[in-house]
């Protein structure tokens, strides 16, 4: 058998892969009926990490000491600091700054699950509406495609946004931020099997 030695090295940056999972997850969220609201919320907790893992990256590309300083304190502080430093205005009014707070609660719901009842009346002769869908905790009403597509794309134009304020090349989700930046193949050797 012939082998050949090779070595390399690899950059992977974990928004890119977070994203990716998320527009998986509601890919299919969107076309397969069962099981869509599991991967409705995957979609919105993957949309979570994707907005972290963004945050660690452009912080620590606009601020020299964001692993000590900022990397530990919570996505609303990352996301004000970051914002600042770039010149993003922040409108918390906004649709994509709403969806940041949804899906960040999102997280801490499960990620810190907790019990919950939930309690309530409504009327079920509206149109569409089930026996039980007036008791979903804020969380549950997540699971859905079209809320998990409004996360998806709110998450996408925030993370664009900053990319876009902080003047940094190429696109924030380029495919070529995730891969096999060298490889270098040596002499090929013939060893016995």
């Amino acid at each position: 058998m012939s082998t050949t030695n090779a070595s390399g090295r690899k950059t992977i940056y974990p928004h890119v892969v977070m994203r990716s999972t998320a527009k998986w997850a509601l890919e299919v969220a969107q076309t397969v009926k069962d099981g869509s609201f599991y991967q409705s919320l995957v979609c919105c907790l993957a949309m979570a990490f994707t907005l972290e893992a963004y945050f660690n990256f452009l912080g620590a590309q606009v601020f020299r000491k964001w692993d000590s300083d900022y990397e530990r304190k919570p996505p609303k502080e990352k996301l004000k600091a970051i914002a600042k430093r770039v010149g993003y205005q922040l409108d918390h009014g906004s649709t994509e700054y709403k969806a940041f707070i949804r899906v960040f609660d999102l997280r801490k719901a499960l990620v810190h699950g907790k019990v919950q009842v939930v309690s309530g009346s409504w009327d079920t002769a509206q149109r569409g509406k089930s026996a039980v869908s007036g008791l979903q905790t804020d969380w549950e009403k997540l699971g859905t495609p079209e809320e998990a597509k409004k996360i998806y794309d709110c998450s996408v134009r925030l993370v664009n946004a900053l990319h876009a304020a902080a003047e940094l090349p190429g696109r924030a989700f380029s495919s070529s931020m995730h891969g096999i930046s060298h490889i270098r193949a040596g002499n090929q050797n013939d060893a016995a099997t």
